[in-house]
């Protein structure tokens, strides 16, 4: 006999024949109960899809069988608290990033049901150099002391709130994050420490004060920032005394992204990026020295920034004020960009960039550029900047080799004692839609070899609508000579154009020129107006400025 139907309180009964024939008495039973169904079963929270911070984690839930009732519930394979009742729960220990929990189910009958959803952890640890121990769990409550100890503990998906301190520590970091889930280091307040040396990947820094670090020798790793890794992030950090280099990327790095670092008396250079593919941009660096008093190497160099590699973008820096006056400069050879003769400068973006450094007597001119490139310059696009108040503007020399595809285009120059680009051995350099406003030099010269004016000027050059004011030479075609651009306050440093500028709509629209120094999409009008800002009518006074 089959009972096919589900229920309670159901009944059968039968007799039983044998071979001969013989039929037993009736035999019947009743209140049988037939259960075909899993249990109802239903996750309660965590939310699918949340991001949690803190493990273990609670998952509750319901249960519910009308027939034969729950037997059992286990989450991830591990029995609920409360097995055989409705609701249930379970601790689970999550690990960092993406976890998949399943609740599952049991009826008395053996009927199965499940329910999963998928978190992601990522974890939170804290550093306290005041009340931490390095022996705690490193959870708000009892925090650690170091940020090395945080530095060696955690994994992918973590960050780690450092507490306002003072730290004496230089973290070392090896443990990488991953493109998902990267690791972040976090300050929170004013943490003031030796800096970091990331050899590790997907790491970000935030807003740290690295202050009154030593150096020895002239290796990239001496900087108060040194990343070899992949996609890290060094931004917000207050960088200033420290012996040598501001921030340093090594030769195998790439991906990084240094963004709203603020680099006040580095030692040779703010930034010096080796390798490919980085992001530098919105940086703030002044007063860079020859010789700082915690380094035991001398240099001839105090730049702004200072790149070696390939596919680079380099975008909305200030660089200024890196002063003669200051007793470790001695005899510096400044830049605000360098690349020098033993260093690669392939498929570079140079643009929305400020450079002002006062000469104030100094014997040597200092410069907004000083690309040279033994390894090779290629495809160096140089746009929508501003130099003002300076010696001399862009210089490319090819004095180790040709620079090929370098274009000057849409570039702002205010008050320098010399040229405004100053080339040689650039073969076809172009030279586009620049303002030249109080020059003592002609805006351009690119003489065909270097070191040598009597080797005349290459006739490669692709040179014409820039606009010349209060600037010797003579004008190139299509140049706009001996007219006012306009501004709207050079003297405060604000190099928007006013109404009735001869710059408007004077430019040639180029197809590498999108946008202007306030990333404003060009054209506004008919035509691309010539300098680094795009003429808005009744928006000038409101745009913020640099001011030197």
């Amino acid at each position: 006999m089959t009972l096919a139907n589900e229920g309670t309180n159901q009944s059968a009964s039968g007799t039983c024949t044998d071979k001969a024939g013989n039929v037993s008495a009736a035999v019947s039973a009743s209140g049988i109960k037939i259960d075909k169904t899993p249990p109802v079963l239903a996750i309660t929270s965590p939310a699918n899809g949340a991001t949690l911070f803190t493990s273990p984690v609670t998952m509750t839930g319901t249960a519910t069988d009308a027939l034969s009732g729950v037997a059992s519930v286990t989450c991830n394979s591990t029995p609920s608290a409360v097995p055989v009742q409705s609701p249930f729960s379970c601790g689970l220990t999550l690990n960092p990033g993406p976890n998949v929990l399943t609740a599952e189910a049991s009826d008395v009958a053996g009927n199965r049901s499940a329910a999963t959803l998928t978190v992601t952890y990522k974890p939170v640890f804290y550093v306290d150099g005041i009340n931490g121990n390095d022996s705690n769990p490193g959870n708000s409550s009892a925090p650690w002391k170091t940020i090395q100890k945080a530095a060696n503990t955690i994994g992918p998906g973590a960050t780690v709130n450092v507490n306002a301190s003072t730290y004496d520590e230089r973290v070392q970091m090896s443990r990488s994050g991953t493109q998902r889930y990267p690791i972040t280091f976090r300050a929170q307040g004013t943490v003031v420490m030796k800096g970091f040396t990331i050899n590790a990947s997907f790491i970000q820094i935030d807003g740290f004060e690295v202050a009154n670090t030593t150096a020895n020798g002239d290796d990239c790793d001496q900087a108060a920032f040194f990343s070899s890794g992949e996609s890290n992030q060094v931004r917000n950090n207050y960088i200033h005394d420290v012996a040598a280099w501001g921030i340093c990327l090594g030769g195998s790095s790439s991906f990084n992204s240094l963004i709203g670092n603020r680099i006040v008396h580095a030692g040779g250079v703010g930034i010096w990026a080796h390798g490919a593919d980085h992001v530098i941009a919105s940086n703030d660096i002044s007063r860079t020295v020859q010789y700082h008093s915690g380094w035991t190497n001398s240099w001839i160099d105090a730049d702004g920034i200072y790149i070696d590699g390939m596919r680079l973008t380099i975008s909305g820096n200030f660089v200024h004020d890196i002063l003669i006056t200051d007793p470790e400069n001695r005899d510096p050879h400044i830049d605000c960009l360098q690349v020098a003769q033993n260093a690669q400068a392939i498929d570079i973006v140079y643009e929305q960039n400020t450079c002002s450094i006062p000469q104030l007597g100094a014997p040597r001119c200092f410069q907004a550029s000083n690309i040279e490139g033994l390894g090779g310059v290629q495809n160096f696009i140089i746009r929508n900047n501003v130099v003002h108040n300076m010696c001399r503007g862009f210089v490319v020399h090819g004095t180790a080799g040709s620079q090929v595809g370098v274009h000057i285009v849409n570039n702002t120059f205010y008050n320098l004692l010399d040229f405004g680009i100053d080339a040689c051995n650039a073969p076809g350099i172009e030279v586009r839609n620049n303002i030249f406003h109080t020059l003592n030099q002609p805006y351009f010269s690119n003489v065909r070899v270097c070191g040598d004016y009597s080797s005349g000027q290459d006739l490669s050059s692709d040179v014409g609508n820039n606009l010349a004011y209060q600037t010797p030479g003579i004008p190139y075609p299509n140049d706009i000579w001996r007219l006012d651009p306009r501004f709207v306050d050079a003297a405060g440093g604000n190099f928007h154009l006013q109404s009735g500028s001869p710059a408007i709509d004077a430019g040639v629209n180029l197809s590498i020129v999108v946008n202007d120094f306030d990333s404003v999409l060009r054209p506004v009008g008919r035509a691309i107006d010539i300098g680094a800002f795009e003429y808005l009518p009744n928006a000038n006074a409101t745009v913020p400025v640099r001011k030197q």
